[in-house]
């Protein structure tokens, strides 16, 4: 299937560090490391242990790198769908909404917006 026109080739390297990341908790500090173990992330928690709201958050965090992918895979799946299978008589509504809530998420995880 072609790419359609404005969708981002899977060629292009991020600009973030590469996933998938893994999180590490040692005395009140936590942290995420790429999958080659440099620091993708580090921070202290006031608390001095890490709360299980801020667990949820590193966690979330962490697979951020898998989640990009994921939207990124099922924005063209949806685009290439709606080229393939369109016609006059059927608008897609549901599909239409949800590729634009990928793409909002997508252009504000990749810092352009």
């Amino acid at each position: 299937m072609k790419k359609p026109k404005g969708e981002k080739q899977m060629s292009e390297k991020p600009k973030y560090t590469p996933g998938p990341w893994t999180l590490w908790v040692n005395s009140g500090r936590w942290g995420l490391n790429a999958s080659d173990g440099w620091p993708v992330l580090k921070c202290d928690s006031r608390e001095g242990y890490l709360s299980e709201e801020n667990k949820a958050n590193a966690c979330l965090i962490a697979a951020a790198p898998e989640l990009l992918d994921a939207a990124n895979n099922a924005l063209n799946e949806i685009t290439n769908a709606m080229e393939c299978f369109c016609d006059d008589e059927v608008e897609f509504t549901d599909l239409k909404l949800a590729a634009n809530l990928l793409r909002e998420a997508i252009t504000k995880a990749e810092g352009k917006k």
